[in-house]
């Protein structure tokens, strides 16, 4: 069993001298801890084998042992400092500080394949208000790849009106994903995604990325489109921060 700690600060800063085409354009403040826990059951095999000393003609039997994780559970939940002080718009929205509690659920059928199933409970709502369902493939120097299914209902809430990077909905919608990670040549790799609204009125999203990975950075850039916007972004890492 592995807990965390994580620390986000993003001070609130006034952005209305820069220009805004989307909401992606704004920077939510943000000030948070987020507590997480990782339980891995791992499944060890014993192996017997032999061997003949060449001079004795003596036979040794030993053992040999290899490891597979078989079932990783992950629980994760956030508590917003800001959320928790906030003074402002609180006739429309109370004050809630705890975000939703993730509980992520992964089997692994072998180093190749394996099935995560995913769900959000929503403290406000009192019940799960999102969950989804994938099938994941690792092959190694070809890519990683992903696809599955993703339920959602709306959630009023003021987190979800305020932050851009959060969508907001206004009714039950079911999605669904495809994710692909692969390399392209030497340093460079791409990654591409596409969501398809299946029911519902949202949005249908794809976007691509192209990646040059050095040892301490990376570099790249993306597109993301949907019916109403594209979107580029040019994206540095450095590696072993966080950033």
């Amino acid at each position: 069993m592995v807990p965390r700690l994580g620390y986000l600060h993003i001070p609130s800063e006034d952005q209305r001298s820069n220009q805004q085409f989307t909401s992606y354009d704004r920077i939510a403040p943000k000030h948070e801890l987020t507590y997480s826990i990782d339980n891995v059951l791992t499944r060890k095999r014993e192996k017997k084998l032999s061997r003949t000393d060449a001079k004795t003609k003596e036979t040794e039997v030993y053992s040999q042992y290899d490891y597979h994780d078989v079932v990783r559970l992950r629980l994760e939940q956030t508590y917003s400092l800001y959320e928790a002080r906030r003074g402002h718009d609180r006739e429309t929205y109370s004050r809630e500080p705890w975000r939703d509690a993730m509980a992520e659920l992964t089997f692994y059928w072998d180093e190749t394949l394996s099935f995560t199933t995913r769900s959000y409970w929503t403290p406000s709502e009192d019940e799960i208000t999102s969950h989804s369902h994938s099938v994941n493939l690792e092959l190694g120097e070809w890519g990683k790849y992903s696809t599955g299914l993703t339920y959602r209902k709306p959630v009023h809430d003021y987190y979800r009106q305020q932050d851009p990077t959060q969508t907001n909905i206004t009714e039950r919608l079911t999605t669904l994903n495809f994710d692909a990670d692969f390399p392209v040549w030497g340093p460079l790799s791409a990654s591409v995604y596409f969501d398809w609204d299946i029911k519902g009125q949202g949005k249908n999203e794809k976007g691509l990325s192209l990646m040059y990975n050095h040892q301490c950075f990376s570099l790249g850039g993306q597109i993301i489109r949907d019916e109403d916007d594209t979107v580029f972004r040019v994206q540095f890492s450095l590696s072993g921060l966080g950033l």
